[in-house]
């Protein structure tokens, strides 16, 4: 949690999205949700439900990976921060000689 901390140590790195890569962001409580059971979501949920929407257009992804969590959890009240990010690099059309030309 950034601001409360006062000398948080903080690793930087960098990665590269090649077209079609999607990178997926979220807060702790999208996996930390539980079940009626007891049960977190977990990573591996979240990792299914994010490939189950692969396909989908950004805003889609992040309603089913909502919609998926809020099944997992029968619907019980949400009690610590829900944020999902997607960035996804779209695939570059490619020219042919004749679009070139023009």
């Amino acid at each position: 949690m950034l601001g409360v901390i006062d000398d948080p140590e903080i690793e930087q790195r960098t990665t590269v999205l090649y077209p079609g890569d999607m990178l997926l962001l979220y807060t702790d409580g999208v996996t930390e949700a539980i079940s009626p059971q007891g049960v977190e979501f977990g990573v591996e949920n979240l990792e299914a439900a994010m490939r189950a929407a692969a396909e989908q257009p950004s805003e889609q992804v992040i309603l089913s990976v909502a919609q998926t969590q809020q099944a997992f959890t029968g619907g019980n009240e949400q009690y610590d921060d829900f944020t999902l990010l997607v960035l996804r690099r779209e695939p570059v059309a490619q020219r042919t000689a004749t679009d070139a030309a023009s």
